[in-house]
């Protein structure tokens, strides 16, 4: 990812410089005056969706650092594992736990956000506490 967009840079500032491509608010770039002629108009088109295709990428590398860090916020090593079941609109991630784990559930919904704008789904986030010969208990 780091190469191609190093490979697009100046393409792209150079289209930037003369006004025909631009930051959007949300983070990816937009075309603000395409060119007229129809073969610099697919290449503006082409630059823009793959360096936009990169920023979603890196936005969802880093989104899954964030939480993977919160999973251990604690450094207590409470989280055992995890389950998610993935649908269209959300995903559910179900914390294995050796004790309640309420900062670790608390630093990863503070990314709820950022979940929903990298992969278009709400993220719901709940516990488990697993012991040995126990059932397990959900947490909300």
């Amino acid at each position: 990812v780091q190469r191609d967009r190093l490979f697009r840079s100046d393409d792209l500032d150079a289209l930037k410089d003369k006004g025909v491509i631009g930051e959007g608010r949300d983070g990816t770039l937009a075309t603000l005056a395409a060119p007229k002629d129809k073969e610099r108009r697919a290449r503006v088109a082409r630059l823009v969706a793959a360096e936009n295709a990169d920023r979603r990428r890196l936005l969802q590398l880093s989104t899954f650092l964030r939480l993977a860090e919160s999973l251990e916020r604690a450094r207590a090593g409470r989280i055992l594992d995890l389950r998610a079941v993935v649908k269209k609109k959300k995903v559910r991630v179900t914390l294995l736990a050796s004790e309640p784990p309420a900062i670790e559930l608390w630093e990863t919904r503070k990314h709820a956000a950022l979940f929903q704008r990298a992969f278009d789904r709400k993220l719901e986030v709940e516990a488990e506490v697993v012991e040995a010969g126990a059932g397990a208990a959900v947490l909300p």
